[in-house]
């Protein structure tokens, strides 16, 4: 199994509480020629445009905002420049879509006028454990977030183009983050000390946050649980030579927008003339989490011995408890892989020692 090293490594204490802390070093600055020479959506073409130069061109799309805003972008630029339409591509995982959410995608995609749309109809395959979550876990390690391995099927699908995802789009927008704009919840699964730790470092990130309004996005960026989600997308891609490509946390982008007065960075200010305002509108979107604690992480969590975690962290008591509610805390399921993890390498050395022997 491989792991990405530095900074992308997750720590102990990250794994048994489900919270990635603490920044990266700062990217050196755009040079001063570059700042401030192009408007927001010029810049966010000019980070699109790659992408669409390296057909099968893949959207990840929900029929959210952000995906929803992305591709209307480079429809229209693909358009107007005569290139390759980008394609959109949305996980349909055991029925959890709603019909309101199904008829959003549906009028998105009737209203940019595109005829072709992979809809990838899936089951139990994206289950925590599961086929596909699991050949991404032994190859890379622990995944970041723990659903990371949803897109393993669209970078499948683009193998040797490219995949535009809608990442940090709230953050561009100035929308607070959500994790560390509200007091931690508690995570009972873990050893007092454990706890006042993850307390500790998640307070030092949360009181961190510039007030400045232009300097928002930047240290979003430069938040490691951020840089380790996009390590992994860029290792998996890289796999089947798909270039991932990420516009709104462009560094042209956000500087670009930085710029605007806030009243200007509105969603419908940047995007109305691509679509109509109600798909412009925060949607309603169905929660994907229940795909992920499926059958198999079910089996799992109930044949549980006690092994995978570290006991200094975890109270092994108290995980099991959150194991057995119907929908235990997301943060849990880095656990739960690392339980699989461990239950394989038990497996391979107990083969190996019985050819041994």
């Amino acid at each position: 199994m491989r792991r990405s090293g530095g900074p992308c490594r997750l720590t102990p204490l990250e794994i048994a509480s489900g919270v990635v802390f603490g920044f990266t070093p700062p990217t050196p600055a755009l040079a001063p020629v570059e700042i401030g020479t192009l408007p927001p959506r010029e810049a966010l073409e000019r980070a699109i445009r790659p992408a669409l130069m390296r057909p099968p061109c893949l959207m990840s799309f929900s029929g959210g905002r952000s995906s929803s805003a992305i591709l209307a972008v480079a429809v229209h630029l693909a358009r107007r420049e005569g290139l390759e339409l980008p394609v959109p591509a949305t996980n349909r995982m055991g029925g959890s879509a709603s019909a309101d959410e199904t008829a959003r995608q549906e009028r998105v995609i009737i209203c940019l006028g595109l005829t072709e749309w992979v809809r990838l109809e899936l089951a139990d395959e994206l289950d925590l454990v599961g086929p596909v979550a699991m050949r991404v876990l032994r190859r890379h390690g622990f995944l970041w977030p723990s659903y990371a391995h949803l897109s393993m099927p669209l970078v499948e699908w683009a193998s040797g183009g490219s995949l535009i995802t809608g990442l940090g789009y709230r953050n561009a927008l100035g929308e607070p983050d959500s994790l560390l704009c509200r007091d931690l919840d508690p995570l009972p699964w873990l050893r007092p000390s454990a706890q006042r730790e993850v307390r500790a470092r998640w307070t030092a990130d949360a009181t961190s946050r510039p007030r400045a309004e232009q300097h928002r996005l930047g240290w979003w960026g430069r938040l490691r649980r951020v840089q380790v989600g996009i390590e992994l997308l860029r290792q998996l891609g890289a796999e089947l030579r798909v270039q991932v490509c990420h516009p709104f946390i462009d560094p042209m982008f956000s500087t670009a927008l930085g710029e605007l007065p806030v009243s200007r960075r509105s969603t419908h200010a940047l995007f109305g003339d691509l679509l109509p305002s109600e798909l412009l509108a925060p949607p309603t979107m169905s929660t994907y989490k229940d795909a992920f604690w499926g059958t198999k992480s079910r089996e799992l969590a109930e044949a549980w011995q006690g092994e995978g975690v570290d006991p200094v962290l975890v109270d092994a008591e108290a995980l099991q408890m959150q194991w057995s509610l119907q929908r235990p805390d997301p943060r849990t399921f880095l656990l739960l892989q690392s339980v699989a993890l461990a239950r394989e390498s038990l497996m391979a050395s107990s083969v190996v020692s019985a050819a041994g022997g």
